[in-house]
């Protein structure tokens, strides 16, 4: 018996286990999680390549989620004709409110990583339809508060199915596994830049390069 092997086994098995949690398990689901492991594994064990193609590789990831932004923005614009709404953020200030409940204008621009001047733009036409209102924060009278009205959740309830029809077109392609791994990795970028967002909207890049941590090996040397 090859016991490096069944070591090796094992340990893919409990890596398995935490990578799905509590969502079904199978033979097949287990043998493409080992595949993609494996080789994972492989590319991280092959030759270090130079800076220069780390900046190149970076490039190529940053234009294909721009990319894949544009296509869910397109697919969106089908899903969201003939209903009160212009853009795809008007529809997640929406959801936003009606899963979170009342919100300051910062809060809701701030969850939805929008700017304060678009933001404000976005929160006005909302208003202007009678999909939000807005009242005195008693916590803080110098801001308001926002919530959906029962008209902008009729629109939400309206558009949901449509929406997930979006959805399923954008990922067709993907497995379950695929897409929790996808997910996984969006969420690292989305915890890792999110704090940038929120303190460091006024630092240029130069500065900014300065204090966000960077492996050497990832950016072009000068």
């Amino acid at each position: 018996m090859s016991y490096p092997l069944l070591h090796e086994l094992l340990d893919l098995v409990e890596k398995y286990e935490e990578f799905r949690g509590n969502a079904e398990q199978s033979m097949s689901n287990f043998l493409r999680f080992a595949d993609q492991s494996l080789e994972q594994q492989t590319n991280s064990e092959e030759p270090k390549v130079g800076p220069h193609r780390h900046a190149y590789l970076n490039a190529m990831i940053a234009r294909d989620i721009s990319f894949v932004y544009r296509y869910m923005r397109s697919l969106v614009r089908k899903a969201i004709k003939d209903t009160p709404l212009q853009t795809i953020d008007e529809y997640t200030y929406l959801i936003t409110l009606m899963a979170k409940g009342e919100m300051t204008k910062t809060e809701l621009n701030n969850y939805n990583v929008i700017e304060k001047t678009s933001g404000s733009e976005i929160i006005r036409r909302l208003l202007k339809g009678g999909l939000i209102s807005q009242t005195r924060n008693l916590q803080d009278r110098r801001s308001l508060l926002l919530s959906i009205t029962p008209k902008g959740r009729e629109v939400v309830k309206e558009l949901l199915p449509h929406m997930q029809q979006s959805s399923d077109i954008l990922l067709r392609d993907l497995s379950w596994d695929q897409k929790i791994f996808l997910h996984s990795l969006h969420e690292q970028l989305y915890e890792s830049n999110h704090p940038l967002f929120l303190t460091e909207r006024d630092t240029d890049l130069a500065e900014l390069i300065k204090k966000v941590l960077i492996e050497p090996s990832t950016h072009a040397s000068k």
